[in-house]
């Protein structure tokens, strides 16, 4: 077996002796799985995605499971990263709400990032046509908040509107705070 070892039929090999593969055999076979995968990609997802619809109940199951067995741990990761990551908590917090409010008003909903409407419309306010601040809170009440950046929708979701990049644009907290409801 030691002409074979350090190879994918090595580790092969090992497994049909019914011996543990050796490290340099194992990590041979990962290098092959990994490239087959890569090589074989369209195949590899539509087997994973075939297992996960005759499945569905049973992996629920394990999900739910695991969940609950783990709830604490869980918790406890949740909490730090949004510690660690106060920014993504808030952008994925508020694409939430925009959606959950589009779903209420039946409106429509397609996503997209903060980074995509500052890339579409820059940092000028649509409204007052200045600069906005960027590095300015995004909280009212916080710092020099009035200047800072707000996401505004050119059709309310209230009025129809669709919550997608295209109906979307960068305000001034204050100039979106206080358009009213006589603005359009």
């Amino acid at each position: 077996m030691t002409n074979k070892c350090g190879t994918a039929a090595g580790h092969t090999a090992h497994r049909r002796a019914g011996q543990i593969p050796c490290d340099p055999c194992r990590e041979a076979y990962n290098v092959s799985m990994r490239e087959w995968k890569l090589k074989n990609r369209t195949r590899v997802l539509a087997d994973k995605k075939a297992y996960r619809e005759a499945n569905l109940d049973k992996i629920i199951g394990y999900r739910k499971k695991y969940q609950i067995e783990n709830s604490e741990i869980l918790a406890e990761k949740r909490r730090r990263w949004r510690q660690e990551n106060p920014e993504k908590f808030r952008q994925l917090s508020n694409a939430y709400d925009r959606k959950r409010r589009a779903r209420k008003f039946n409106n429509g909903y397609s996503p997209y990032t903060l980074e995509q409407v500052l890339e579409e419309y820059g940092s000028i306010c649509y409204l007052c046509e200045k600069p906005i601040d960027l590095t300015a809170s995004r909280k009212a009440g916080v710092g020099n908040w009035q200047k800072g950046l707000h996401l505004d929708h050119a059709i309310p979701l209230s009025k129809g509107g669709m919550d997608c990049l295209d109906n979307v644009a960068p305000t001034h907290a204050i100039c979106n705070l206080s358009k009213g409801p006589n603005h359009f």
